[in-house]
């Protein structure tokens, strides 16, 4: 998928203008855009984030991940 690297130059411009939108229409936002707020609010944990993910059993669908949420 092409990015726009330009577009994310600021980051909080980035997650107010679009991934907020996207998630308020959506309910969820992709794992792009979930890092993107990992990096923005804490760069340093963006590591320990991903291994967090990889350390855990993923379900096969978003309704999975969902219903586990809620």
């Amino acid at each position: 998928m092409y990015r726009n690297s330009l577009k994310f130059a600021d980051l909080e411009n980035y997650i107010n203008t679009e991934v907020r939108p996207l998630f308020h229409d959506q309910g969820f936002i992709e794992a792009f855009d979930f890092f993107c707020i990992v990096i923005w609010k804490a760069n340093r944990a963006k590591s320990k984030i991903a291994r967090r993910f990889d350390d855990k059993p993923t379900a096969d669908t978003r309704e999975d991940l969902d219903g586990k949420i809620k």
